[in-house]
């Protein structure tokens, strides 16, 4: 069974050869656990994309610690949230936003879409393309198209 039928049939509620799996490769294990974690997800695989790029975080530097010693980073990220992070590879917590005051609103921009992003989409369209189906039935719900019955002709 390919991964897209696992999935669809899971939700489906029929009988699939094994339970789907997601992985998330978060940097704080990656961080704590190293190669060996890499290698593992690496090998188990799951069917929610590939993680054949996966590599290791980048390790905190000197001016992300306090003087005794703890971990303590202040960030801002690209749509102008500060963020505070009190355990490395952990979800932050905002400490300022850019928009506390609606004032702001007419000033503020956001930034630029990423190439990651760009990639991910058109890694998202080509996987869509190889289905069996149309655009409009994969934002049905991957029935059948009712115009062109899935031929992608629509």
């Amino acid at each position: 069974m390919l991964p897209r039928e696992r999935i669809q049939a899971a939700l489906d509620f029929k009988p699939v050869d094994k339970i789907p799996l997601q992985i998330f490769a978060a940097p704080g294990g990656l961080y704590e656990h190293g190669q060996k974690l890499v290698d593992l997800i690496k090998a188990c695989g799951h069917d929610f994309g590939d993680f054949q790029d996966l590599v290791l975080p980048a390790p905190p530097g000197p001016e992300d610690f306090d003087p005794d010693g703890s971990y303590h980073a202040i960030k801002t990220d690209d749509w102008g949230t500060t963020w505070e992070y009190r355990i490395f590879g952990v979800w932050g917590h905002p400490v300022q936003w850019p928009l506390n005051d609606l004032a702001h609103l007419p000033a503020y921009t956001r930034p630029p879409a990423k190439e990651r992003i760009l990639k991910r989409r058109k890694r998202w369209r080509k996987y869509i393309s190889k289905a069996s189906i149309c655009w409009k039935a994969a934002a049905r719900s991957l029935k059948p198209c009712i115009r062109c019955g899935g031929s992608k002709r629509c």
